[in-house]
């Protein structure tokens, strides 16, 4: 049986092998590195090395992007292809935006506007965003266009027939 994507684990005593595992000596070894550790981050951010499932590393990732100084950047160009994938990385921009990365927080917007998952995006910053952010009177809330029967009315953040 071949698979796509097989998961491997680097050295578990190697910052990479502490930070895929999200072991807490991971996140004090990068405190000690930000530069060369800040691809490890990312890394786990892209591909769930979590080996049942179970554990949420969101809040843990969006630590480190914050703590080590990193660029929500390379997060923001992340959420694409799966569907897992996406919200893995939508998670952490939604922790990075409430901790006040305007960056994070624009991304999402933007991702809401254009990204092929913005349905399931959307539904969750709704369950974690503060209702003022749905009040902001510049927020563009529209999803792609060309929905049938479906148009966005911003103001009130709610969906109305056409």
């Amino acid at each position: 049986m071949s698979y796509e994507y097989e998961m491997a684990y680097a050295h578990p005593d190697s910052v990479e092998g502490l930070l895929q595992r999200g072991r807490g000596l991971g996140a004090v070894r990068a405190l000690q590195d930000p530069q060369d550790s800040a691809v490890f981050v990312y890394d786990g951010i892209r591909h769930d090395r979590r080996w049942d499932g179970t554990d949420d590393r969101s809040l843990y990732l969006a630590w480190l992007v914050r703590d080590l100084e990193l660029s929500p950047a390379p997060v923001v160009d992340q959420p694409a292809g799966d569907e897992d994938s996406c919200l893995r990385t939508c998670w952490v921009l939604e922790l990075l935006a409430l901790a006040g990365s305007d960056e994070a927080r624009e991304g999402l917007r933007a991702y809401v506007r254009t990204g092929e998952q913005w349905v399931r995006v959307l539904e969750s910053v709704s369950d974690a965003w503060p209702a003022e952010w749905w009040e902001d009177p510049e927020n563009d809330w529209r999803p792609p266009s060309g929905l049938p029967g479906r148009s966005w009315t911003s103001a009130t953040v709610s969906w109305t027939s056409t």
